[in-house]
């Protein structure tokens, strides 16, 4: 796929970096002003979203920007107990393990959208593969609306350095990407580059850059913002049946990410036969021999 990259706020010919124009801010002379911090994307408490992972870091600020946003969350975890004790008990833990399909088909039953922000360097195979397949065909037996998948950027780098030290860690993923793009389900993929946490407090002028083409060598995301991010997919047609990364960048965050959305360009079709014929390597074994 051709790059693209679609800035997460109004375009300024101010500069340009590469092939992206920079963002401005109202502090700048000449910059238009700064749009409202952001929109919101409202829900009705009827609409159940089943959050994968919801215990964990980016998975925790999902839930609690869609408890704000309205929703019916279910926070998925393994040990439910555990979760509200050190988040709270005011969230909904539901027991969920991507490993049981039991659990899945119970915590998918009525629900309208899926969120997966679930990982495992050290069992890629059976939770960033198997465990994403599982909750997809899950979600698409429940009938949910739409299903979103935090991924990351560089599934589509073999020989990126996270496949060196987590034996194909990102290979796996590439293949949960292209099991739900095969599923027949709505969709949107998310790819964040590298995870920080509060970098918000650390910049103020933060933004967010959306990219395609999985191309770009680096860069950071809070995790606060794939959440964001993550929970707009649900309601913005633009992001249905879309794939792109995300990045921030020095700017200022826009009213919403409608235009971003409907910017770019869909996937292409992806078949459970092509889904079936990916051959992840074991590194660890081939190194033993």
């Amino acid at each position: 796929m051709k790059r693209r990259i679609v800035l997460g706020g109004i375009l300024s010919a101010i500069s340009m970096i590469g092939t992206a124009w920079a963002g401005g801010h109202e502090s700048v002379p000449g910059m238009p002003p700064t749009p409202p911090a952001a929109a919101e994307y409202t829900f009705d408490e009827s609409e159940v979203v089943v959050v994968l992972g919801g215990s964990g870091r980016t998975g925790l600020n999902t839930v609690k920007y869609l408890m704000d946003a309205g929703a019916t969350v279910r926070a998925g975890t393994r040990d439910p107990a555990k979760a509200a004790e050190t988040h709270g008990s005011d969230i909904n833990w539901v027991k969920l393990d991507v490993t049981d399909k039991t659990s899945l088909e119970q915590a998918m039953e009525g629900a309208t959208y899926v969120i997966s922000s679930i990982g495992n360097n050290k069992d890629a195979a059976n939770v960033d593969y198997g465990g994403v397949a599982s909750a997809v065909d899950a979600a698409k037996a429940a009938g949910v609306k739409h299903f979103t998948l935090i991924s990351s950027a560089g599934v589509t780098q073999p020989d990126h350095f996270l496949n060196r030290v987590f034996n194909n860690l990102l290979m796996w993923k590439f293949k949960g990407e292209q099991h739900l793009r095969a599923s027949g389900l709505d969709y949107t993929i998310i790819r964040p580059y590298g995870l920080q946490d509060d970098l918000d407090a650390r910049s103020k002028f933060t933004s967010i850059l959306f990219l395609q083409g999985d191309d770009i060598p680096n860069g950071v995301i809070d995790r606060k913002d794939v959440a964001k991010v993550a929970l707009a997919s649900l309601k913005a047609e633009g992001a249905s049946g879309k794939t792109f990364e995300l990045t921030n960048y020095l700017a200022f965050a826009p009213k919403n990410w409608d235009v971003q959305f409907a910017m770019m360009p869909a996937d292409d079709a992806v078949t459970q036969e092509e889904v079936d014929a990916i051959v992840v390597p074991d590194r660890k074994k081939d190194a033993a021999q």
